[in-house]
């Protein structure tokens, strides 16, 4: 639907190749597809964990936050030596999505993106 060209840059990587099968592959998991984008790791998923808050929590025992459908697509160095994680949300069950099908909405993506570019041209630090 849409991708950063600018982060796209940032990460050494042409802005037409954000519109090609090989982008949507790579980031669906599907990490040997672009040579020069290696990765120390296979796409896995996590369970945020924070403070021990009970009130808030789904469970009512401080031991799940977030909605568990982040998967880490990889990590990267870039030629520049930045390093990256790359992560799909809303592509489908984690094992942390607490029963839920793990998509996402669209609104919801896209209001997260345009959140998180606006805070990085602010200069605020984000996990764009």
């Amino acid at each position: 639907v849409i991708a950063s060209t600018l982060l796209a840059a940032e990460m050494g990587l042409d802005s037409r190749f954000l519109r090609t099968d090989e982008f949507r592959r790579f980031f669906s998991g599907e990490v040997d597809v672009v040579p020069g984008m290696k990765s120390w790791c296979t796409p896995y998923a996590l369970s945020i964990m924070g403070a021990q808050y009970t009130n808030n929590c789904p469970f009512k025992t401080g031991n799940g936050y977030g909605d568990g459908r982040a998967i880490s697509v990889g990590e990267i160095v870039t030629k520049a030596g930045s390093r990256w994680e790359m992560q799909l949300k809303g592509g489908g069950q984690t094992p942390f999505c607490r029963g839920a099908d793990g998509r996402a909405v669209l609104r919801s993506s896209i209001r997260e993106f345009l959140a998180s570019e606006a805070m990085h041209h602010l200069g605020i630090s984000t996990t764009r």
